[in-house]
């Protein structure tokens, strides 16, 4: 899974969309609605627990989304999650922590 966020790009702005590797397939769409400002810092947390994956900025909910099994095939279990960002946007990513949730 990935998501791709889309900043300074006219009329799609703050959009975020949540794709399934590979094929990328499109599983949701959001808009985070933050106004990008430089040197803010945001929190960004993804939730995945088996078919559903939740994507928060800040604590607020950007992409709610399920991985239909008859649409995509089987849901990702364990595995990589990617975050995209895509040009003109700069961000810089530090404190990563990954939990595992159900263990």
């Amino acid at each position: 899974y990935h998501v791709s966020y889309y900043r300074n790009r006219g009329a799609v702005t703050g959009l975020c969309n949540l794709r399934k590797d590979p094929g990328m397939p499109l599983l949701g769409v959001g808009h985070d609605r933050i106004e990008p400002r430089p040197g803010d810092t945001y929190r960004l947390s993804i939730l995945k627990r088996k078919d559903r994956v939740r994507f928060f900025i800040d604590s607020r909910l950007v992409i709610d989304a399920h991985d239909d099994e008859a649409m995509f095939g089987s849901p990702h279990g364990e595995g990589r999650f990617g975050l995209r960002h895509m040009a003109p946007m700069e961000a810089y990513y530090d404190n990563l922590v990954v939990y595992d949730l159900d263990g």
